[in-house]
């Protein structure tokens, strides 16, 4: 199997309207695409910020189809679309 290596975020902010804050930190690093993984129950919690970054310019791609920790063939077909769709940031 190839390496798959995973960086860490520099910045955690926790919180009320941490999300938003979220919102505005990721537009401000110019991002021209993002490919968002989330669980489908919190896709409605999360459009306001998703329509915020669409509307800064950044496309937006969603996967919510994973439903519980994800497998290596999970990881392995995001990763495929991914580097499919050229994506050059993944949040989760």
């Amino acid at each position: 199997m190839r390496q798959i290596t995973f960086i860490q975020p520099e910045k955690l902010v926790f919180g009320e309207d941490c999300i938003m804050q979220f919102a505005n930190d990721f537009i401000a690093l110019k991002h021209k695409s993002v490919f968002v993984v989330i669980a489908q129950p919190i896709r409605d919690i999360l459009s306001d910020i998703l329509k915020k970054i669409r509307e800064s310019g950044i496309v937006v791609t969603i996967c919510d189809d994973i439903q519980q920790e994800p497998t290596i063939r999970d990881v392995e077909k995001i990763l495929f679309n991914i580097r499919n769709l050229k994506i050059d940031s993944v949040v989760g």
